[in-house]
């Protein structure tokens, strides 16, 4: 397994898993699957963007998000 900080180029296969997330565990978030599933892929790439103090992380296995 390679964590590792996530990137613009993650950002659609980091916004299916938080989709599913939000779906299927909507307790562990703050926000809900309604608010964030018209969230375009271009902002979520600008969330993932490397700031100089803040970092989204991501785990992977086998080069598939998980």
């Amino acid at each position: 397994m390679e964590i590792r900080i996530l990137l613009p180029t993650d950002a659609t296969e980091y916004q299916e898993l938080r989709l599913r997330g939000l779906r299927e565990w909507p307790s562990a978030f703050a926000s809900s699957h309604e608010e964030e599933v018209d969230t375009a892929i271009a902002d979520i790439a600008a969330r993932l963007t490397p700031k100089t103090n803040d970092a989204i992380f991501g785990a992977f296995e086998n080069a598939r998000m998980v």
